[in-house]
């Protein structure tokens, strides 16, 4: 019986001295029947030659070329442009065990209704060190519902990356990540989470996060921070409307949220020459940490209060001199 294909999308952005890598593991799946879809978004490298070069070498794998350097814009560009039944997503730094494919396609054949299907990977950082990523690590459990997967994500017990995974097309192409965004799909796995009836799970490590400093997700600004704040404002309203949480859930998701956003905010307030060139975006910022406030303060952990209290000018000085007291008496 002919075997599904699968659109594997990797945008790729000023990545030349890593794409070979990422190439070479994804020609060499054992799953051969690809369609690999290079959407090449505004490199100024020598990416846009090495992708041509590429399409060239091997027939199933076809370039598009992107004037904007959006991973969003890129990504939904490689969904528009796909033609295959499923769809995984790779990062054009990262790289895949060569059975990925194979093996998560098993596991979406073995569960009939599967709309997704996802497995652990590694953190791999520059000075060689590899960090496992299992998701579920306690757990014994492999295949999920959809809402389930929802109330986890809700509650960051699992990854919102989009790689590591392979989907049926139709819950990638309901929801598009939203473009000119960073950080866009912290909130985007939810609503595909969702829309998926179960979702299939393996704990083998199939792929490879390579961890850049350099990479936008290492590199925190104003504006990816104020980004970050957008989306976990949207997953906490989002999380508040849909209301499969219980009580105590529902505390435990307060604090998550509540306490990710502050800490950005008071991290973007850092640098006061910036912030005269964001200062719309700090507003924006600072009304949004307020109304979560506003909602959700009885439900803050003391532990909390106090990490948020340590964040701020005055409790940092005050945690200073705890520490500094605390050093003299234990010497």
């Amino acid at each position: 019986m002919e075997k599904e294909r699968i659109s594997v999308i990797i945008p790729a952005h000023n990545v030349e001295a890593y794409l070979e890598r990422c190439m070479d593991s994804v020609l060499g799946q054992t799953y051969h029947e690809l369609e690999i879809i290079l959407v090449e978004n505004g490199s100024i490298d020598r990416t846009p030659e090495l992708c041509d070069a590429y399409a060239r070498r091997d027939s199933r794998v076809r370039v598009v070329h992107l004037e904007i350097g959006d991973v969003s814009t890129a990504r939904n560009a490689g969904v528009q442009q796909s033609t295959a039944s499923y769809i995984t997503f790779v990062d054009s730094d990262d790289y895949l065990v060569p059975t990925m494919c194979e093996i998560l396609m098993d596991r979406l054949k073995q569960c009939t209704d599967a709309d997704m299907a996802f497995c652990s990977f590694s953190l791999v950082y520059e000075d060689g060190r590899e960090v496992e990523q299992s998701i579920f690590r306690q757990s014994k459990k492999e295949v999920y519902t959809g809402m389930e997967m929802l109330r986890l994500g809700l509650l960051q017990k699992t990854t919102w990356i989009p790689c590591a995974r392979i989907y049926r097309k139709k819950i990638v192409e309901a929801v598009p990540f939203p473009e000119g965004y960073m950080h866009e799909d912290y909130f985007t796995s939810l609503l595909w989470f969702e829309n998926c009836r179960s979702v299939v799970y393996t704990p083998e490590i199939l792929y490879y996060y390579w961890q850049r400093s350099d990479s936008a997700s290492h590199t925190m600004t104003v504006k990816s921070r104020y980004h970050s704040i957008l989306m976990t404002y949207k997953k906490w309203d989002y999380g508040k409307w849909k209301q499969i949480l219980s009580a105590k859930e529902q505390k435990e998701f307060a604090n998550i949220m509540l306490l990710h956003g502050y800490l950005h905010y008071k991290r973007a307030l850092r640098d006061s020459a910036v912030q005269q060139l964001y200062k719309s975006e700090i507003a924006d910022m600072r009304q949004k940490i307020r109304t979560m406030f506003r909602e959700d303060w009885s439900k803050l952990s003391f532990k909390t209060l106090i990490t948020m209290f340590i964040s701020t000018d005055s409790g940092q000085w005050l945690y200073a001199g705890y520490c500094r007291i605390r050093g003299r008496k234990s010497s």
